[in-house]
């Protein structure tokens, strides 16, 4: 999976310009990429018409998490030239107190003498400027039990993290059942990543001779919003055809960090941590070794180090025990803190200033 891992992106630095020519026609984000809660931003759109028609952008509406506009096709002189369109919009007049801190999409539909049709999509997050979630690398599967109740099994993430910048591999199967890879790698955002997306065949089997993935082709767009280190959700678009305001269909995933040993369970949190405790840009760090709490109920998550007089209490979904521990509350002599944006290997506070890293696995 590695080396396969490693020619997707020999493949993505190498692709054509005809594959660059097939990227998204219309990209949408906001100005800045991640507001803070109630403050002012921009819906920037940048696309081609396909066509020197005069067109109409109408005023920005909401319906619950969802900010859609529109470009409509007005009457007047056109040409056959393709025309490449900068818009910076406003949503102030729909949104007067601004928005609450959360996971917003936007649609862009075109009307034409077709009709009306989305042709762009996105999504962004709002959250404090402090606000930043890194999630963890490794594998992700589809989480039912998240937002997207029909979020089914057989779909498989790989994320891998450096810095500020993460690569993916999306893992489904087509029609016929074969399998299909898809790729991106860029820069993240605070809370979130928007890409192109590659599809990638064929290649090579096992016990047979190498050879490279046989065809790769651009397919659209993810955009993934991490409510924590380990669950988020990703949206998959894609044009239903090559023209320049074709239909995009949309689908989201409700995704979660899949443990196949650590998880929601106390052997698998037992063992030694990292204790982070930060006041601002300053702090301290000592290494506990938690254990569970043999005098602890069936179903209650409890692990101590009673030298350190340390004790870690979490809440327990006996469906999902592969999944990272739910709100935890972490116990010291300082007093109670919880602990709710919680990975596998690392969980920590809403404000990041106490945080658990694990340090033997």
């Amino acid at each position: 999976m590695y080396r396969a891992f490693a020619i997707a992106i020999v493949l993505l630095l190498g692709v054509s310009s005809g594959a660059s020519a097939s990227a998204p026609w219309h990209l949408l984000s906001t100005e800045p990429a991640t507001p803070a809660p109630g403050e002012s931003f921009l819906i920037a759109v940048d696309g081609t018409w396909p066509n020197g028609c005069p067109f109409e952008v109408s005023p920005v509406s909401r319906e619950g998490n969802m900010l859609k506009l529109r470009l409509t096709e007005q009457p007047g002189v056109c040409t056959e030239a393709l025309r490449p369109y900068q818009l910076r919009i406003d949503p102030a007049p729909t949104l007067a107190r601004g928005l609450d801190a959360g996971s917003y999409q936007i649609e862009l539909e075109a009307e034409d003498r077709s009709g009306v049709r989305t042709i762009g999509f996105g999504v962004f997050d709002v959250a404090p400027a402090d606000r930043v979630v890194r999630p963890e690398a490794g594998f992700w599967v589809a989480d039912p039990s998240g937002r997207y109740a029909d979020s089914g099994s057989g779909v498989g993430f790989n994320l891998e993290r450096q810095d500020d910048a993460l690569a993916m591999i999306a893992y489904f199967y087509d029609h016929s059942g074969e399998p299909r890879w898809y790729f991106s790698a860029g820069d993240a955002r605070r809370t979130g990543y928007a890409g192109d997306l590659l599809e990638i065949r064929g290649g090579q089997a096992v016990f047979q001779p190498y050879q490279a993935p046989r065809d790769m082709r651009p397919f659209g767009r993810i955009d993934l919003s991490f409510s924590d280190r380990g669950h988020a959700v990703a949206w998959f678009s894609q044009p239903q055809d090559e023209g320049i305001l074709a239909e995009l269909r949309v689908m989201p995933i409700s995704l979660v960090r899949f443990g196949f040993k650590a998880g929601a369970t106390a052997p698998a949190l037992s063992g030694r941590w990292m204790l982070m405790e930060l006041d601002g840009v300053d702090g301290s760090g000592r290494v506990i070794d938690l254990q569970p709490d043999v005098s602890a109920a069936p179903l209650q998550l409890r692990l101590e180090d009673q030298r350190l007089a340390v004790s870690l209490d979490c809440g327990i979904v006996t469906s999902n025990l592969d999944q990272p521990p739910a709100l935890c509350v972490l116990a010291t002599e300082q007093g109670q803190v919880s602990l709710e944006h919680n990975g596998i290997h690392e969980l920590h506070s809403a404000d990041g200033q106490t945080r658990l890293i694990r340090i033997d696995r």
